[in-house]
């Protein structure tokens, strides 16, 4: 992503603050612009408002779930085609499939190696841009 003019702007969907702060310090670099959602209800707006070029999404958040958000991007004409990447305690194999049949582009299980968030986010955006 280096070398790119206009920085990417991400949504950060995570309720709990010490995961968003690692992702912030994983992910945070001149190209990247991170705004961050506590909740699902909060994502939804912050996306409605907003035009980002990727999510990264919790699935156990308040409000409104990471798959119901999933679904709500997906089946909104201006977002169904908006990267998500999910990052979630949740790792058994039928939550895993459950969110890539939902349309999430990539899926990491928590806990997880820093350089797989970065070499997703990276190839997502390179395809996409």
């Amino acid at each position: 992503m280096a070398g790119d003019k206009n920085p990417k702007k991400i949504l950060l969907v995570e309720d709990e603050e010490r995961i968003r702060k690692v992702i912030n310090i994983i992910i945070r670099g001149d190209d990247i612009v991170i705004d961050e959602a506590e909740d699902g209800a909060e994502a939804l707006k912050k996306i409605a408002k907003n035009d980002y070029d990727l999510v990264i999404l919790d699935l156990m958040i308040p409000e409104i779930d990471g798959f119901g958000v999933l679904e709500h991007i997906r089946n909104t004409e201006r977002t169904e085609d908006l990267p998500v990447i999910i990052v979630s305690a949740r790792s058994e194999d039928r939550d895993i499939l459950k969110g890539l049949k939902g349309g999430a582009n990539y899926y990491i299980p928590k806990p997880f190696e820093p350089q797989e968030l970065i070499s997703s986010l990276e190839l997502i955006l390179r395809i996409r841009y």
